[in-house]
């Protein structure tokens, strides 16, 4: 997927050129990487005009902040809270 790969070049130079802090155009940067990752990792390969929004969510179901084990402790405490 080299095409996501320059994608991601111009968008950062776009993005930094709007004159946005550093520390965010890092923290997009890192964000996409690891999104360029997890989709080069999916097999059959998905052309980037084939990404919809099904794939979005795969996508942040599988990142670890928001795994459905995650919401389950979250929400055992919140209403351990409540009681």
């Amino acid at each position: 997927m080299r095409r996501w790969d320059h994608l991601l070049d111009r968008y950062i130079e776009e993005y930094r050129a709007r004159g946005v802090s550093s520390q965010s155009v890092a923290y997009t940067e890192a964000r996409l990487i690891r999104w360029g990752r997890w989709l080069k990792a999916r097999r059959p390969r998905v052309a980037i005009e084939r990404i919809d929004p099904e794939m979005i969510t795969r996508y942040i179901a599988n990142c670890s902040s928001f795994s459905r084990q995650g919401h389950r402790v979250r929400d055992a405490e919140f209403d351990a809270r409540l009681r």
